[in-house]
């Protein structure tokens, strides 16, 4: 059990209290915080820090509408085993996005589009589904790239589309990303394997 000792036995938390502290003693002191780990300045009481790319954003969604997300795959661990052609048969890297946006954009499953941003731009087919929000866009992270001579990579690495930029803990904000999304003529490049890869179809979730 969590804490047990701390509940059972009085044995202090390490704050500077000893005691579980809504308000941090240790942050409500800093002054430079160029200084800290962190920085950006983080609040001593928690509260609601506005991201650096939202959909609340009123004036950079109107150029990239879709809140972009990169979750961990379940066919590689990060980018590791992207070289496994049989792990790659069940899944060909793609981006999910709502059917109501893909009506709206004449978008169905299996197109070829762009997904992009004033960072970059990355190539992958799309993934049409109800199970998405709308405004939602969804690429795994992890796939190894494949630039073109303009620096488009055509493996769908949604990397290229994240700001390097820590969130105030010291993490990256991977999943805080605005992104737009068209139909594209530009090759699709999903590995070396590309007869494996497409076999991935065989997997689709349509049901």
């Amino acid at each position: 059990m969590a804490f047990r000792a701390q509940i059972e036995e009085g044995e202090p938390f390490e704050t500077p209290s000893g005691r579980i502290e809504i308000f941090s003693t240790t942050l409500a002191q800093v002054k430079d915080w160029t200084k800290t780990q962190y920085g950006y300045p983080i609040p001593a009481i928690p509260k609601w820090v506005e991201p650096f790319e939202w959909l609340g954003d009123t004036k950079k969604v109107k150029d990239y509408p879709f809140h972009l997300i990169t979750p961990h795959p379940r066919h590689r661990t990060h980018s590791i085993f992207n070289n496994i052609p049989w792990l790659r048969e069940t899944y060909q890297q793609e981006v999910t996005m709502n059917a109501s946006d893909a009506r709206r954009l004449e978008i169905k499953t299996g197109d070829i589009v762009e997904v992009w941003n004033d960072r970059g731009t990355v190539v992958v087919p799309a993934y049409v589904t109800e199970r998405c929000m709308p405004g939602v866009a969804v690429i795994f992270e992890g796939s190894w790239m494949d630039l073109d001579k303009k620096g488009i990579d055509r493996s769908g690495n949604p990397d290229f589309l994240t700001k390097d930029e820590p969130s105030p803990a010291g993490a990256f904000a991977y999943n805080t990303i605005l992104a737009n999304i068209r139909k594209s003529a530009l090759e699709h490049r999903p590995g070396w394997d590309s007869q494996a890869t497409a076999r991935s179809y065989i997997f689709r979730r349509d049901a």
